[in-house]
């Protein structure tokens, strides 16, 4: 498996991903694919087995016809598994750090970011904890939503990496969490800074923008010697793309 993902990001972001040192991990409901995380809810009649079982392990005792019809009509609400998600955290990764849409959508009209990160280090040195998880799970594109049953258990991970086909450029990854319960407005993970390997300035980042990301990455540099590189994206003059090249740090310091 190949370990090397990136992540955009605006100029803010880009300042706190360098100098809190954290990622963070999103809701679904904060993302712009109004989609993300929702899969097809099956429809649930009253006669349904899995619904009687249900309500007579929830009530104790046979339900009544009134109580039956009412939860199917629940069990049957299109947005039934978009509250199933709101627990879920999510940071998202990509495996292409040039693709001019998500530079526009993703770094601030490509005044932001884009960070390079090699999930391969070794985590027995990471001094995380045992909990934390760092391994990412390729994103699938489809054209049809996948369709979940209420019932259904352990599938809603295949929902959740589950994106319209329209998405396809982005060649996402996904790491998931559960939500932080004692600050769960702020789900945000510091990474181990051996994880950063490269810093993309965006081809529109203001020339003061620009100073505090360098200045940031040689503080990183020398405070955990590390040896992060940054580049700079800049506008090929003949075709629709980037073209990277690496700035001398040192000149910076």
């Amino acid at each position: 498996m190949d370990w090397i993902f990136y992540k955009y990001s605006d100029f803010e972001g880009a300042k706190c991903i360098l100098t809190k040192g954290t990622l963070k991990f999103d809701k679904p409901s904060a993302f712009n694919d109004p989609f993300d995380c929702l899969p097809a809810n099956s429809k649930v009649t009253f006669d349904n087995p899995e619904l009687a079982n249900k309500l007579r392990n929830q009530y104790g005792r046979e339900p009544t016809l009134s109580e039956t019809m009412a939860n199917a009509n629940n069990f049957s609400r299109p947005e039934y598994h978009k509250i199933n998600a709101e627990d879920l955290r999510v940071l998202c990764l990509t495996k292409n750090p040039d693709n001019l849409l998500m530079w526009s959508h993703y770094a601030g009209q490509h005044k932001g970011c884009c960070f390079e990160f090699d999930l391969r280090y070794d985590f027995e040195k990471s001094g995380l904890n045992s909990g934390d998880n760092w391994v990412p799970m390729a994103v699938c594109y489809k054209a049809d939503r996948p369709q979940l049953s209420p019932f259904a258990k352990g599938r809603m991970k295949d929902a959740i990496l589950t994106k319209s086909i329209e998405w396809k450029y982005e060649k996402e990854w996904r790491i998931l969490r559960l939500n932080n319960v004692d600050s769960p407005d702020n789900n945000t993970v510091e990474y181990p800074k051996q994880f950063l390997k490269c810093v993309i300035i965006g081809c529109n980042m203001s020339p003061e923008h620009k100073k505090i990301i360098i200045a940031a990455v040689n503080k990183i540099n020398h405070d955990f010697g590390v040896g992060v590189k940054v580049t700079q994206a800049t506008i090929s003059e003949q075709c629709y793309s980037l073209n990277m090249k690496d700035i001398d740090l040192a000149a910076h310091s």
